[in-house]
């Protein structure tokens, strides 16, 4: 009788010691500039050239064009009533990042999950892991242009054009015209690097993070804008999964961000 009771307070004792280690793992609030890693770099990689940056600013300038192009052709055959409402959304999984600095592959997974979905494809999405690998992503934090090599990667297993990675040189209409091209086109689920610290959800938590775009939302009678972002950060019910955040905070997450002389650049699509 008395080596059951023991055993069973020794099993109780180690139940406890797994539940607090457990609850300590997830409920843990995690800096970004932590000894646990943050989701970007503050400088390039060593492997960065000034070849690979000029081309990134070709890539971009090409892109923009193109997109201007489609809006003067399209966007301006609106016609504006009192009630109307211009929303895109496309369907993007909510994909919960692995490590405290695996937001950026994580939300490259997120983006190919749409064109997953778009291609009807039956390939299996890549790890976190296996895109952390490709995009060099260490404790250091992601490097935006080496993430664009690893979505691109998936191009062909998915059907998709190529993304290409820059800054938004702060310009909110930028920002928005390659948002509504990417969501109405359904040509790619855009990825963001914002400052966390300027969205009001985050509630001043502060790091740069990276988020997915799945829905541009304006309603002409009020001016009210709001993008729809799918943020992998693995406490849903705090600050991960799909938000309609305010336009206006985004822009000044991104900015801030482009602000910090980094180098990093904000946005893929």
């Amino acid at each position: 009788m008395k080596k059951t009771v023991n055993f069973l307070i020794m099993v109780t004792i180690i139940i406890c010691l797994c539940t607090m280690a457990f609850a300590a793992t997830f409920d843990v609030e995690y800096d970004m500039d932590s000894s646990d890693g943050k989701g970007a770099r503050d400088n390039p990689p060593a492997d960065y050239t000034q070849e690979d940056a000029m081309q990134t600013e070709r890539e971009a300038k090409e892109k923009d064009a193109q997109i201007l192009k489609w809006m003067e052709e399209n966007r301006g055959q609106r016609t504006k009533g009192i009630d109307d409402v211009e929303r895109y959304t496309i369907r993007v999984s909510y994909l919960p990042q692995e490590t405290t600095y695996w937001c950026g592959p994580a939300s490259v997974q997120q983006s190919l999950s749409f064109h997953k979905r778009e291609s009807d494809s039956s390939e299996k999405l890549p790890s976190q892991s296996t895109l952390a690998k490709k995009s060099n992503t260490t404790k250091e934090g992601a490097w935006t242009e080496s993430l664009k090599k690893a979505i691109n990667a998936y191009a062909k297993t998915y059907d998709f054009g190529k993304y290409v990675a820059a800054d938004i040189d702060g310009s909110k209409d930028l920002l928005e015209r390659r948002i509504i091209s990417s969501l109405s086109n359904r040509s790619s689920a855009p990825i963001l690097l914002i400052e966390r610290s300027e969205l009001s959800r985050y509630e001043g938590k502060g790091g740069h993070h990276y988020v997915t775009v799945s829905g541009y939302y304006y309603e002409y009678a009020t001016g009210e804008k709001r993008i729809r972002d799918v943020d992998p950060d693995w406490r849903e019910e705090k600050y991960g999964g799909s938000r309609w955040d305010p336009l206006n905070e985004i822009f000044d997450a991104v900015c801030a961000v482009e602000d910090s002389g980094s180098g990093n650049k904000v946005m893929l699509y």
